[in-house]
């Protein structure tokens, strides 16, 4: 994930799936377009601090610089829910869904990264039990049934149940380069999400997890909101079946006066806004297998462009919690923020006071007084067709695994490596009520309202 780097994946069967759709089972979970394949049944996506990192652009390919929104009309319903979590130490943002007849509710990580619900099985040591968690039970929902092995699973069967295993990078916080995995089994049953509902899905349970699952730590368990009904994404159940109206979604996250932010499901809420809604294109696709990729064509800093960053394909990632750079354009943004300390007469704390390999960019951690912390600049993210900014209370954060002492900030800005991916994740998504507009294939950005944004309740809108 953050994306919970939660792609679920084909046993046995992951290279061809990913490249033959032929391969692709309608009652399967679809894989990622995973960069490499290890063990022959599990992919490690590298992505994000958690982020499923899936279908990109073609390197070289170019957008125009231009975007003109669609404007097949969205209209101003839909539910909200609250959303919980933080960038650091929860590193996930969750709201609830229903499981089960009765229905019982789950926390889960909010995945715009991957595609499938997984939630914890009561038989699970390693899951995490304080509240809010729970655990699935099948024997206690009377609509629960298995997935038949013999035309239905498309994983490994043992004793007729379905089975998955699937393991990801990005997930160890204190590493984003550690393979975590979850193993487990599959279920069909009835699911309900902020009020809409029933629909009959299949989703997995979680019967281990490996203890540097660090983004698992708080809240265990993950929607994914990518993809298909046959990817195994629920929401996109619901509107198939009709339950909710309209192909789109939306969340903000600020903590309000109730919780950490807000989702919207099944429209766009006019009261989380200000404004109007700027929209770039989901360069990711529709349908089947789709992910949520815009084109990054500029990072600006101090008034310096970032050149390596120029038209770059970027994973929006609700599932990843910070800013994730390739190593020459997170080198270069570092060179920016380094050259200010004589151009600009800055004193940054963290970067211009301290020794070469000692500095925020180098992964040490800071005590910061307000004046210190207003001297540090916007950082500014031009997508096509919309303008965002990072403030610096976005991109310089309390609370980090990479230090014990939680009050001292660290920079939210990782590297990915060489040839790694760029995710643009909850930092970024901060300041703004985004809309994953699936019915137009766009994203949508506004600023968001901070007075509503995380103090409004459940609501069910029609």
């Amino acid at each position: 994930m953050r994306g919970l780097l939660l792609a679920s994946l084909f046993v046995s069967a992951v290279v061809l799936a990913a490249s033959s759709p032929s391969h692709h089972h309608h009652h399967h979970r679809r894989p990622a377009a995973a960069p490499r394949v290890i063990h022959g049944d599990a992919s490690v996506l590298v992505g994000g601090e958690g982020g499923a990192v899936t279908g990109v652009m073609k390197e070289g390919e170019r957008l125009a610089q231009v975007y003109m929104p669609m404007n097949k009309h969205l209209s101003s319903s839909g539910s909200n829910l609250p959303v919980g979590g933080d960038v650091w130490p929860v590193a996930i943002y969750w709201c609830d869904v229903q499981v089960g007849t009765p229905p019982v509710s789950f926390p889960v990580a909010m995945d715009t990264g991957s595609f499938t619900l997984d939630i914890p099985n009561y038989n699970c040591p390693s899951c995490i039990t304080k509240a809010p968690n729970t655990a699935y039970n099948p024997a206690k929902s009377s609509t629960s049934s298995n997935l038949d092995c013999a035309t239905q699973c498309g994983f490994s069967c043992a004793s007729n149940t379905c089975s998955f295993s699937n393991s990801y990078q990005t997930c160890d916080l204190t590493n984003p380069n550690n393979v975590c995995t979850i193993t487990g089994l599959m279920y069909n049953d009835t699911v309900s999400l902020a009020g809409y509902g029933n629909v009959y899905a299949t989703f997995g349970t979680i019967t281990s997890q490996t203890s540097n699952f660090d983004q698992f730590l708080n809240i265990d368990g993950v929607m994914g909101l990518a993809g298909a009904t046959s990817d195994g994404n629920v929401f996109a159940a619901m509107v198939d079946a009709g339950v909710i109206e309209q192909d789109v979604f939306a969340m903000c996250f600020n903590e309000g006066a109730t919780s950490n932010g807000t989702v919207t499901f099944g429209g766009i809420d006019p009261s989380l806004y200000t404004g109007q809604i700027a929209y770039t294109p989901n360069t990711g696709g529709s349908g089947a297998g789709s992910t949520y990729n815009v084109n990054l064509q500029s990072l600006t800093v101090f008034g310096s462009v970032i050149s390596s960053a120029a038209n770059q394909a970027a994973i929006l990632d609700s599932g990843t919690n910070v800013l994730l750079l390739p190593s020459q354009p997170y080198a270069d943004l570092q060179a920016a923020f380094q050259a200010s300390c004589a151009t600009n007469g800055t004193n940054l704390h963290g970067i211009c006071d301290v020794p070469a390999g000692q500095t925020l960019f180098d992964g040490a951690c800071y005590p910061f007084t307000q004046a210190q912390l207003e001297a540090f600049p916007d950082l500014s993210v031009n997508l096509q067709g919309v303008d965002l900014t990072m403030t610096w209370n976005t991109y310089l954060s309390t609370n980090s695994p990479l230090n014990p002492n939680q009050s001292y900030r660290c920079l939210s800005i990782r590297n990915t490596g060489d040839g790694g991916f760029t995710i643009i994740g909850d930092t970024t998504m901060y300041n703004y009520y985004v809309v994953f507009d699936r019915v137009n294939t766009q994203i949508g950005w506004a600023p968001v309202n901070d007075k509503n944004c995380g103090s409004i309740p459940l609501t069910h809108r029609k």
